[in-house]
């Protein structure tokens, strides 16, 4: 996984679930992932010092990458990724729990972030609800989860996914819990375009319907060599990854 110690029937357990650093066959989906955990850890620095709650942190690595702006504390229901977040990720606080019951009190943060989460709870509505609740006043909540109108061209769902949100239903279900949204998307930079077009249109896709193993030589070449900078902002219409920011107001926004 990492060369940290992980152990390997926890990463076996989990492939298709979640995503590792250092698996050659994972790195186009980990280096997207990273990406928008750069992201968010840039958002939250500039927010200034508090305290951040990484909900859904698998093996912890974007809890590492956030820990490096801000006090970070983590959640994560697989008993197996959580116990090797708590010890691979020195600075990282760890706990094992549930996203649609968090064990948190009212104005407990300054900022949740929930890369790659929402697609996978039955308790959507239940989960901005308490985020909102533990939350301070002026907090945000940053995720990000798969676009489903590029996700898969067939229409068929990952079988781990619940739901795959539209830009639309996305920012109807925020809305009803935050007054200020605002919506983005992660996309494929020049690199990665120049991927999609070596992989007959759509290098996310191959990955998906192709074992690693049985890819052309340079199609697997091409997504090893995949790194976070290759991926880059735009709107969210026709992203590869929704990227939201809901904002709880204070004062007169209350």
């Amino acid at each position: 996984m990492n060369g940290q110690g992980a152990d390997p029937s926890f990463e076996r357990a989990s492939r298709g679930a979640r995503t590792f650093p250092g698996v050659p066959e994972e790195n186009y989906w980990f280096r997207r992932h990273q990406a928008a955990y750069g992201l968010a850890a840039r958002a939250v620095r500039d927010m200034g010092s508090g305290r951040i709650l990484d909900v859904g942190c698998g093996e912890g690595y974007g809890s590492g990458m956030l820990a490096r702006a801000a006090r970070v504390d983590a959640i994560e229901l697989d008993a197996g990724a959580a116990l090797h977040a708590a010890t691979t990720y020195p600075g990282v606080g760890v706990v094992r729990g549930d996203a649609c019951a968090l064990p948190y009190r009212p104005d407990s943060f300054h900022a949740v972030v929930a890369m790659q989460v929402l697609e996978h709870l039955f308790c959507a509505d239940g989960f901005m609800r308490q985020i909102r609740t533990i939350l301070g006043p002026g907090g945000a909540l940053l995720l990000s989860t798969p676009n489903r109108e590029t996700f898969s061209r067939t229409g068929e769902q990952n079988a781990f996914h619940v739901y795959e949100y539209t830009a639309e239903e996305l920012e109807a279900l925020m809305r009803v819990h935050f007054r200020r949204v605002r919506l983005a998307g992660l996309h494929h930079g020049a690199v990665l375009r120049a991927a999609d077009r070596a992989a007959g249109g759509s290098l996310q896709h191959r990955l998906i319907s192709t074992p690693f193993d049985e890819l052309p030589p340079r199609l697997r070449t091409l997504a090893r060599a995949v790194r976070s900078r290759h991926f880059r902002v735009g709107p969210a219409e026709g992203s590869l990854d929704l990227l939201a920011i809901a904002e709880r107001g204070g004062g007169m926004d209350e």
